[in-house]
């Protein structure tokens, strides 16, 4: 049966299965990997487990075309079938691959469920399942992904709001203008604010400490210089956008700040300095959130040369936000 599966023989394989071959045992994912419809229709007829191992998802995650048409014949049968189709677009969006993503949302995936892209894996146990096929796209920056018109439609409201801090450079910036446009919220509640701002700083922070001329990434002193890139420049105009539109950043806790802070010194001072800026401007905190950030002796000897104008920023907050 292998071989008749390996050399496309559809005729050895009927000749087997009516001579009493157990279907059953047969790898499905061995069926799909002969790329002949006639075969995987075949031995699916005469009991081919389309469950175990979620061989389904296998052949659309490999980009076996002709799996396309054979998954919807018999999703049309089992609605289980379902999610192995998302499984294979969560995967492909994550991958950035368009031509994949595309057929599969033809195809009937669903780009707002909820689970794993890795075939055969037990679902997620957290409060949301997984990440959809549409974050998994945001996290890895494929933005192209989301100007997809299936999903560019669905770029909406509570969906919208949980990509908002991955959109942080190039094509993101643009999405996340026209969405702010359009009239998003950017804000999760009144109490938990805006999330994306924390996002965003942290992701400027993941360019920070750069080293000079090569060596560890760990290097003291004067010996690593702070980032300032195409990447963080995005970023902080990414949280322009979202200030400017009503976000307000509300840090969780000490903590939450603490790691803002931290992020904050990987970069060269500036940035700190505008975000005390954007955040005074667009009465984007409260001024205790901003008296905190500023509060350490680090972050103070980092913005040392604009601590004047910092100063004056927090001794002359708007009342209404810090009365918020």
């Amino acid at each position: 049966m292998e071989r008749a599966l390996d050399t496309r023989r559809y005729d050895l394989v009927q000749l087997l299965v009516e001579h009493g071959f157990e279907v059953e045992s047969i790898d499905m994912a061995r069926v799909f990997a002969s790329w002949d419809p006639e075969i995987m229709n075949y031995i699916i007829e005469h009991g081919g487990d389309l469950r175990t191992g979620d061989p389904i998802a296998q052949a659309l995650r490999n980009r076996i075309r002709t799996a396309l048409p054979v998954y919807k014949r018999w999703r049309a049968e089992d609605e289980a079938l379902q999610e192995q189709a998302d499984i294979a677009l969560r995967h492909h969006c994550y991958e950035g691959n368009l031509k994949w993503a595309s057929l599969l949302l033809w195809a009937g995936a669903d780009p707002l469920s909820h689970g794993t892209s890795v075939p055969g894996q037990e679902p997620y146990d957290d409060e949301d399942g997984g990440l959809s096929a549409i974050e998994l796209a945001a996290s890895a920056h494929h933005y192209e992904v989301l100007e997809l018109k299936p999903i560019r439609s669905r770029l909406r409201g509570d969906v919208s709001r949980k990509v908002l801090g991955n959109l942080t450079c190039g094509l993101g910036v643009q999405i996340l203008r026209r969405l702010l446009e359009e009239g998003l919220d950017p804000n999760e509640s009144p109490e938990l604010g805006c999330p994306a701002i924390s996002q965003c700083i942290e992701s400027m922070g993941c360019c920070g400490y750069f080293p000079d001329v090569g060596g560890s990434r760990w290097l003291d002193g004067n010996k690593r210089r702070k980032a300032d890139t195409h990447e963080t420049r995005d970023a902080i105009k990414a949280i322009h956008l979202l200030v400017k539109h009503g976000a307000k950043w509300r840090p969780a806790n000490n903590k939450a700040t603490g790691e803002a802070r931290r992020a904050l010194l990987g970069l060269t001072p500036d940035y700190t300095a505008e975000l005390v800026w954007l955040l005074w401007k667009y009465e984007g905190s409260d001024q205790a959130a901003a008296r905190e950030l500023l509060r350490t002796p680090s972050i103070r000897a980092h913005t040392a040369n604009h601590w004047d104008r910092l100063g004056e920023l927090i001794a002359n907050w708007p009342v209404a936000a810090t009365a918020t």
